[in-house]
């Protein structure tokens, strides 16, 4: 009789990703952000954590940005580069099991069943692993572990250890059905 192995999950998610990217290149020294053209207008599409302290977000006009921020110092967006460097953390974390995934656009997903014991403490010593890595190399990580990827992920993404008490903007699901289920009353 074969006993069945729980499963075990951990996301990474990289909030910072690209204007953490620009950073490793020459980093401006003022807030920045980086910017698209999106429906008509040049929007914000990320920004570094000292443009988010100032009140810019993701979305915002340019325009609106400049008005609130004039020092803000602006990059064109580079999806591909955003790529190529998750796609190279994702092989780093070949370290920890060989089971690694992108998770576009900002995180990874590692199945870390069966690898936990190699790294002391559990999963506990391989997540604190990984987050000094990541610490080290300048990037912003939001950890998180369960039974399944897409709840790891939304752990990570979202915070918290109760998957059951996100939100349910937590869903990868279509805006339609987050509309659907918010008039329904539901709340997480």
């Amino acid at each position: 009789m074969t006993q069945e192995v729980s499963r075990s999950y951990l996301a990474v998610f990289l909030p910072f990703l690209p204007s953490e990217r620009i950073k490793r290149g020459k980093p401006p020294d003022a807030p920045f952000a980086l910017v698209e053209k999106q429906r008509g207008s040049m929007r914000l599409v990320a920004v570094d954590k000292e443009a988010l302290t100032l009140g810019l977000r993701p979305g915002l006009a340019l325009a609106d940005a400049r008005a609130q921020v004039p020092e803000l110092i602006v990059f064109g967006a580079d999806d591909r580069a955003d790529t190529v460097l998750l796609e190279w953390l994702a092989d780093g974390c070949d370290r920890y099991t060989p089971m690694v995934a992108t998770d576009p656009p900002h995180g990874l997903i590692l199945d870390i069943t069966g690898c936990t014991h190699f790294f002391g403490l559990g999963s506990a010593g391989l997540v604190s692993d990984l987050a000094a890595r990541f610490a080290r190399l300048g990037l912003t990580a939001h950890l998180a572990t369960a039974a399944t990827p897409d709840a790891a992920a939304a752990l990570a993404r979202h915070g918290g250890d109760d998957v059951r008490a996100l939100p349910i903007t937590a869903l990868r699901i279509d805006a339609d059905i987050h509309n659907a289920l918010s008039r329904a009353g539901l709340r997480s």
